[in-house]
């Protein structure tokens, strides 16, 4: 946010690199926050950021000695000074911590699609360990862990279309939803 000085500051007219404005009263005071400065009086810019001849000559504490020639001004003449304030830089701040935020989630969820091949089937990683030959097994229930698996036949493994009584198509359907309703409705292009 721009805020316009009023009343916190001292205008010294004078020749180029001699006449200077003092921010009175800002002890935060900062050059890079100072868009422009007009002699509202005279209907004159005599600072402004983007221009080459109407830019400071140096900064001295709060004051700032002009490059454009002011002698042929007044001190009471009043100027308009547009300032970025503290407060507004804080909002800045604040919403780049959110918009980091908001895409660390986003890294986040993509890092969970990481664990499915081109065809979004899941990826399994088995840690090491050793299991003792078993050549048929009735029921299990429950596996709390699995070690090491060596070599496994294609054929004995059936039944993979459904894992905890969801098949494929309902995993990537909740990954989808996840990400449309929690971040993708969230972000803002401008």
């Amino acid at each position: 946010m721009k805020d316009f000085l009023v009343t916190d500051y001292v205008f010294s007219p004078g020749a180029s690199t001699a006449g200077y404005v003092d921010f009175i009263n800002m002890p935060d005071f900062d050059i890079t926050r100072v868009v422009s400065i007009v002699n509202q009086t005279r209907g004159v810019i005599i600072y402004a950021t983007a221009s080459a001849d109407k830019k400071y000559s140096s900064v001295s504490g709060n004051r700032v000695f002009l490059n454009f020639d002011t002698s042929s001004h007044s001190a009471s003449d009043k100027l308009q000074v547009v300032y970025n304030s503290s407060k507004a830089l804080k909002t800045q701040d604040t919403d780049q911590q959110e918009l980091t935020r908001l895409l660390n989630r986003l890294v986040k969820v993509m890092e969970n699609q990481q664990a499915c091949d081109s065809s979004q089937r899941q990826r399994v990683t088995i840690d090491a360990g050793t299991l003792p030959t078993v050549t048929t097994v009735g029921t299990v229930s429950t596996v709390t862990t699995v070690s090491t698996v060596s070599s496994i036949t294609a054929g004995t493994i059936t039944n993979t279309q459904q894992i905890a009584g969801m098949n494929q198509e309902q995993y990537i359907n909740i990954a989808r939803n996840a990400y449309a309703n929690s971040i993708r409705n969230r972000l803002f292009f401008s």
